[in-house]
């Protein structure tokens, strides 16, 4: 099986890869900046911030940073015939996978920052 489709220009297929390997660093800044809202949330500045609120301010950039991944990707390989959408979630996945890794060496293994424990005497 051929990465080059077979009803367009192998000019489609470069420009494929090249989206998907942008992907690996708009990625690791997704989960980047998971860990830095979750980081903020637990500092004194941010300490009226709801747990909810935060959630969903942490995990819906990066679903938005991969709809975006997946929107391009497809519209890249438009032209394909045969697995075009496994091609596209395995680029979507790897790229993911790549850019956590990336994440997770920048902030020493943390995806999260936990938050302080309620005291109990």
């Amino acid at each position: 099986m051929t990465a080059v489709p077979e009803s367009s220009s192998p000019g489609r297929a470069i420009a494929f890869w090249l989206c998907g390997a942008l992907g690996v660093p708009v990625t690791a800044l997704g989960w980047l900046w998971m860990w830095g809202v979750s980081e903020e949330a637990t500092r004194g500045a941010a300490s009226g911030a709801t747990q909810g609120a935060s959630i969903t301010f942490m995990v819906a950039p990066l679903v938005v940073v991969h709809v975006i991944g997946i929107v391009v990707l497809a519209s890249v390989a438009r032209g394909w015939r045969s697995g075009r959408v496994r091609r596209v979630a395995l680029t979507v996945v790897v790229a993911s996978a790549l850019g956590l890794a990336i994440a997770l060496s920048v902030t020493g293994g943390q995806l999260v920052v936990p938050g302080q424990l309620p005291f109990s005497p």
